[in-house]
């Protein structure tokens, strides 16, 4: 039931995210505010659903390693090539 309420909650926030960042683009005709801090409330909700959905799911160990280092190289990656550099000033 828990694993439903998370599904839940990250359609309706990101919805309301979504229509804002839209709502954002159409007044300015600038993409921004689609960072995920406004998910930060809640993260805890949607992490504790989506691993018992997974634990549900009876996937072994190895695949759960092996998605979570991507996803932990592709937060890297985002931050190395696009957040450092934007903030010294080499990107857009």
């Amino acid at each position: 039931r828990i694993a439903l309420y998370g599904a839940v909650l990250f359609i309706f926030f990101g919805s309301i995210l979504l229509y804002q960042v839209y709502l954002s683009y159409a007044l300015t005709g600038q993409i921004r505010a689609t960072h995920g801090r406004y998910f930060y409330p809640v993260m805890p909700a949607l992490l504790l659903s989506m691993s018992i959905a997974i634990m549900r799911m009876r996937l072994p160990a190895l695949v759960v390693a092996v998605f979570t280092a991507l996803l932990a190289c592709m937060e890297l990656e985002t931050y190395l090539l696009q957040a450092i550099p934007f903030f010294h000033g080499g990107a857009l």
